[in-house]
């Protein structure tokens, strides 16, 4: 099962390795195209006997004699029940094969009974919706769910305008300037589900900034000029704020509009940085401290950076330069050459522009907390394990392969015994049949004994083989985090639109694995190239007769049950 399995533990190894080399579709698993030396060994489905299920008993389940779902996008818990979110229902034609939306939109619950019960439906898909609070929500307890937006807390500038007479156009024109640094305390809540409030703003004001100084004649010099800056960042580093990347208008050197061609060419991006202590009052000109030329010279619209050392990067900005060309005045941009460094604003010293990619994001605004707004502690991702009576924990092995787009496809299981009996003969070829492919499981199960949190790929062992005779999932069926554990039975839900969409997307996978199935054949690795190329022929057959991925009756959702000694 080489083709498979390597890719859960080699593939940023193998996707460094054959990006540096080749430019054909890349795989979790292409270090096999390596020498016969790299690749591993056999994968060893040799189950701890105490892990060993003596039977599995597959149950399969309908909602009704036609209604399905489809397009899980989150399940979530609250007050002791599992909720799902659905993008469809649909009325399925078991006799035609064919899927018909009946409702879009579904909040649907998991009952104590491992049944399903429509909440809601039709809720629509628009920004204040139930449904899409709930697809948002990163709050969830007894007491409330909540969607707090990812900028909750966070702090930026605002600007405002006025008017000014332009005489070379001879009209007035609106110039923006900042004038305040503003920060959200914007959530929603519910404590039903369905109904949801809005609380707090985006907009409330901490602090007002200096006017420009035709604004304010009181104040003949501020870091805004005359007009007013029209880029400029700040950071709060220990207990000053500074602002730097700043900007001019054009209007700053031009008052009247009007540039002339016996000018020079100048910079439009300042080489000028000043800073405030936080509990003065931002809005004086008087109260910023003028820190003179910038180290990194004349430029803007820079990318603030940090790592966990509490460094700050600068990098990413632009030298804005107002030039003449073809008679005529155009803004002309130039790269800054180098990252600058520093931990206090004050002393930088520069690095390779290179290393400012490699460092953690932060801000392209304003950098800092005020500790006015305090962020709550998200709720985790419900695990895609599921644990049972026995302490023993379940999850779904899905085998998928990434073309050279970064699109991911999901791959089939091959009949195991009948490809390994072939190769105990002798044969070099194996052939699939339809009733492979109607048996086909993805939602091949993996146990642990282990605490999932911190388990190993290696703690968890796939429950194999499949025999393909029995009533086994097919393999689009579901998603690998649509387990639920009701009653001592897992709960697989069915996803008629991922069975839909993905019969008609697999070209990208059978390239890919044609390619791993000659590389194995090539090397006389007969057993993983009849096992390659099992998978894409199972696939080719999907594609072109998709009626072998829908179940004959209108199954909603399974139910597995394990039974041990």
């Amino acid at each position: 099962m080489k083709c498979i399995m390597k890719n859960k533990k080699i593939y940023l190894q193998s996707l460094v390795i054959v990006l540096s080399i080749f430019l054909f579709a890349i795989s979790c698993k292409k270090i096999n195209i390596l020498s016969p030396n790299t690749i591993p060994p056999p994968t060893d489905f040799r189950i701890p006997d105490k892990l060993k299920p003596i039977e599995i008993s597959i149950e399969e389940n309908k909602y009704s004699d036609t209604l399905v779902f489809g397009g899980f996008r989150k399940k979530f818990f609250f007050r002791g029940k599992w909720y799902v979110l659905a993008e469809h229902s649909y009325k399925y034609d078991t006799v035609n094969k064919s899927l018909k939306i009946n409702s879009t939109t579904l909040i649907l619950e998991i009952t104590e009974n491992a049944e399903i019960k429509i909440v809601a439906e039709n809720l629509g898909n628009n920004a204040e919706s139930a449904w899409s609070y709930l697809n948002l929500a990163n709050v969830i307890n007894d007491n409330e769910i909540i969607y707090e937006p990812y900028n909750y807390g966070d702090y930026s500038l605002s600007k405002s305008s006025y008017q000014y007479k332009d005489n070379y156009l001879n009209k007035d024109v609106q110039i923006y300037y900042y004038n305040k640094v503003i920060y959200t305390d914007l959530y929603y809540r519910s404590t039903d589900i369905l109904t949801w409030a809005k609380y707090g703003r985006s907009d409330n004001v901490y602090m007002y900034l200096p006017k420009p100084t035709q604004l304010d004649a009181s104040k003949p010099k501020s870091w805004q000029g005359r007009f007013g800056v029209s880029e400029a960042q700040m950071a709060l580093v220990d207990d000053y704020i500074y602002v730097y990347g700043l900007e001019e208008m054009f209007y700053e050197e031009n008052p009247e509009g009007i540039r002339y061609f016996n000018q020079p060419d100048y910079y439009l991006s300042k080489n000028k940085y000043y800073r405030i202590h936080r509990s003065k009052d931002m809005s004086d000109a008087n109260n910023w401290e003028d820190l003179g030329e910038t180290p990194w010279g004349y430029y803007s619209k820079l990318q603030l950076r940090t790592n966990k050392s509490g460094e700050f990067f600068l990098g990413n900005g632009s030298q804005v330069t107002l030039k003449q060309e073809n008679s005529s005045w155009v803004e002309k941009y130039s790269s800054i050459p180098y990252t600058w460094v520093t931990k206090n604003f004050r002393d930088w010293y520069t690095i390779d522009k290179s290393e400012f990619e490699k460092k953690d994001f932060t801000s392209t605004d304003f950098y800092g907390d005020f500790g006015l707004v305090k962020k709550r502690e998200k709720t985790p991702t419900p695990p895609k394990w599921v644990k049972s009576d026995n302490n023993v924990y379940y999850k779904t092995y899905n085998d998928y392969i990434i073309d050279s787009t970064m699109v991911k496809y999901y791959i089939p299981i091959p009949p195991v015994n009948e490809i390994k009996e072939a190769f105990d003969r002798g044969e070099r070829t194996f052939t699939i049949k339809p009733e492979h492919i109607k048996n086909a499981g993805k939602n091949i199960f993996m146990v642990t004994d282990k605490n999932p949190d911190t388990a190993k790929e290696e703690d968890w062992t796939l429950l194999t083989p499949v025999n393909y005779d029995e009533n086994s999932m097919v393999w689009q069926f579901g998603k690998d985090d649509m387990l639920f554990n009701a009653n001592g039975k897992i709960i697989q839900l069915v996803d008629y639109s991922n069975i839909r969409a993905r019969t008609t997307l697999q070209q990208g996978a059978v390239d890919e694995l044609m390619y791993e199935y000659r590389n194995y054949y090539s090397i006389g690795d007969y057993y993983n190239a009849m096992y390659c190329k099992a998978q894409a022929d199972m696939l080719s057959m999907m594609m072109l007769n998709p009626d072998y991925s829908m179940p004959d009756d209108a199954i909603a959702y399974y139910t597995i049950e394990f039974r041990f000694y």
